[in-house]
């Protein structure tokens, strides 16, 4: 039985795909098509990167699907991807990808660069941050002074914490009144967390109210909320 043989080299070496060996069927013929170079915007205060109309955190996960998004896979079967990234340099990070699958059942891969480049912008949440942006504001009052000062410094513990989920937790302006204090903050979710927590601790109850703001659309009130806590004693 006569051997086969790759006609376009001459390599007996198989297993073979669609008559020639892999080696040169790889160098006719492309796996997948990838852009030389990915540009995406990322936070110049947060480091957040913009993916599919949101900001996230630049993580390896991340990366990976921004290269995924704008790669066009050519008819391979069971396609895998497998990347690596190197350390970023003047704003650039060089991935690899490297795609496996399988052509008429036969293993094949094939590996590309892509060169992912970051433009300075700033998110949502921080673009709210530098223009004094506020959703909600905690009314503490309280007829001890020290009680007073121990509840803010719980507040700016508490919002410590929460700002690495949460951006905008953070303390905006601060009013003294003359019985409290008046804290604005760029976050009502945090706010509504805060004095939740404070309220409990405090054994004191929450009065909510809200009025709406300016800026808002038909579809979608924008609202600032207001919490005030009697702290009693």
């Amino acid at each position: 039985m006569t051997a086969k043989f790759c006609p376009s080299c001459g390599s007996t070496q198989g297993p073979f795909v669609r008559g020639v060996c892999r080696p040169c069927f790889l160098k006719k013929h492309s796996l997948f098509e990838l852009p030389a170079k990915l540009q995406t915007a990322r936070c110049r205060s947060c480091g957040q990167i913009s993916f599919l109309g949101k900001w996230r955190k630049q993580e390896p996960a991340v990366l990976k699907k921004l290269i995924e998004k704008n790669t066009r896979i050519l008819g391979l079967e069971n396609p895998e991807f497998v990347f690596s990234f190197s350390p970023e340099e003047a704003g650039k990070i060089r991935a690899k990808a490297t795609l496996k699958g399988e052509i008429d059942s036969i293993e094949i891969e094939q590996e590309k660069e892509t060169i992912l480049e970051f433009t300075g912008a700033l998110c949502d949440s921080c673009m709210k941050a530098v223009s004094n942006y506020y959703e909600a504001t905690i009314q503490l009052r309280f007829e001890k002074k020290e009680i007073g000062e121990k509840i803010v410094a719980e507040i700016e513990k508490l919002l410590s914490s929460l700002s690495k989920e949460d951006l905008l937790a953070k303390i905006v302006s601060a009013k003294n009144q003359k019985h409290g204090i008046d804290l604005v903050l760029g976050s009502n979710k945090s706010a509504s967390k805060i004095a939740k927590a404070i309220a409990n601790k405090y054994h004191a109850r929450p009065v909510v109210s809200y009025k709406q703001a300016k800026g808002g659309t038909r579809d979608k009130v924008k609202k600032r909320f207001t919490y005030c806590i009697r702290i009693p004693g």
